[in-house]
Formats: structure tokens, sequence, C-alpha cells
């Protein structure tokens, strides 16, 4: 009975050191934190966002792979390390941006599928109105 007991205990101590919880820090290329960056374990519907210092925690095991997407810049990913500290750095993709409308009904829409006319408003314009 008492080896039946250990041979449980050592496989469940053995199962539970795979899933840890991983946590770092993103930011961007010169340093600045980025808070919302969405953090997803490959495979799983496991998921996070960092917080407003670019802090994120996840449980993922040893080699998952950690999917790092942010709207503007380009997606990373990178396996989880037994280190358990990660730090990411994510790259400006401004071809990820592109012109988006602001319509009355509050739907963001691209100007080219509009069938309405549309008024664009520059950012030095509204600078001025003070």
């Amino acid at each position: 009975m008492k080896k039946a007991f250990f041979l449980l205990a050592a496989i469940i101590y053995n199962f539970s050191g795979f899933a840890q919880n991983v946590t770092g820090t993103v930011k961007d290329e010169n340093g600045e934190p980025l808070p919302g960056v969405t953090v997803l374990v490959l495979g799983t519907s496991n998921g996070t966002t960092s917080d407003f210092d670019g802090n994120f925690t996840i449980e993922s095991s040893v080699g998952d792979i950690l999917r790092f997407s942010y709207l503007g810049m380009k997606t990373k990913e990178a396996p989880a390390t037994s280190d358990k500290q990660m730090n990411i750095v994510l790259i400006e993709d401004a071809s990820a941006l592109d012109e988006v409308v602001i319509t009355a009904f509050g739907v963001e829409k691209k100007q080219k599928s509009l069938g309405y006319s549309v008024t664009q408003v520059k950012a030095e314009n509204l600078n001025l109105a003070g």
C-alpha cells in the first residue's frame, strides 16, 4: 500500500512540474512598456494581456510557444523558458496600420468600402482649434 501511495505521489509531482506560471515584460524598440499586448499559448485557449507596465503572467509548459500581438507591431512568437521570466521586444509594423474611418454609428470601416461622402480631418487642423 505504501509503495502504491508513493508511486502515485511521484506521478502527480512529475505532472505538476510541467505547467508553470511564466511572467515577463513586453516593451517596444525604445524600451517603453506596452499595455494591452495579447499573449496566447499556441494550440490552447490560454491567454492573457499585459498590464499598464507591460507585465504579464500566463500558465504554460516549458517549450510552449507564446504569441505576442499588438496593434501596429509585428507579431512575435517565443518559446516559454524554464527561467520563468521573459523580456519581449515588439518591433513597429507601419504596414499593419491602415486608414480607418469612424462613422457616426461607431463602426470602423475602410474609406474605400463606404458608399457615402467622407470628410478627412488632419491632426494639424485639430491642433489649430485652441
